[in-house]
């Protein structure tokens, strides 16, 4: 069994051959079913600074009795702090139907995001560095900086495209709250 970075109840269990191949992506990659059909992929960050604001969240959740009031506080939410508290960063949200998930679409689209992520990353680091040791905006500079805009907006394009006509088989209604 390979071992989990989060530490939270689950219905069901993450295959570990698909865990192996999201931790081929990034190591500290983590897939978790929420419920209701949802599976949440993400990557674990130990020292992410959400945490402690997630430990504050939470703390003033809990009050004075030390217990979290489900009346008051919808579980998914409190999930989603607990989640934060142990340093999950959510990355992609997806929802399945009684056919069950699809991990090639969830192993893939997490596999795109990430080499968007580094690709895009490193090129606007170099941009930046040459912005600040020319002095002067020159057209040269002006010009590939731009350029690389364009090239981000359309790996954001192909990577939203993607993911619009991925069949789903419980399509999300826009702007739903999770």
């Amino acid at each position: 069994m390979v071992e989990r970075f989060i530490d939270i109840q689950v219905e069901k269990e993450t295959p570990d051959r698909v865990l192996l191949l999201l931790r081929e992506v990034h190591p500290m990659a983590e897939l978790l079913e929420v419920g209701q059909g949802w599976w949440w992929v993400g990557i674990v960050k130990p020292d992410a600074p959400a945490r402690e604001i997630a430990r504050a969240t939470l703390e003033r959740m809990r009050g004075k009795a030390g217990i979290i009031d489900f009346r008051k506080y919808p579980p998914k939410v409190v999930r989603r702090w607990l989640l934060q508290e142990q340093g999950f960063a959510l990355c992609g949200k997806y929802r399945f139907g009684d056919e069950g998930p699809e991990w090639d679409a969830i192993v893939k689209d997490f596999t795109f995001a990430d080499w968007v992520y580094r690709n895009w990353g490193a090129e606007n680091e170099t941009i930046k560095m040459q912005i600040a040791d020319s002095g002067v905006l020159d057209d040269h500079v002006r010009m590939r900086a731009r350029a690389a805009t364009v090239e981000r907006l359309k790996a954001d394009e192909r990577y939203l495209f993607s993911r619009l006509i991925r069949q789903n088989p419980a399509p999300v209604p826009v702007g739903v709250q999770l």
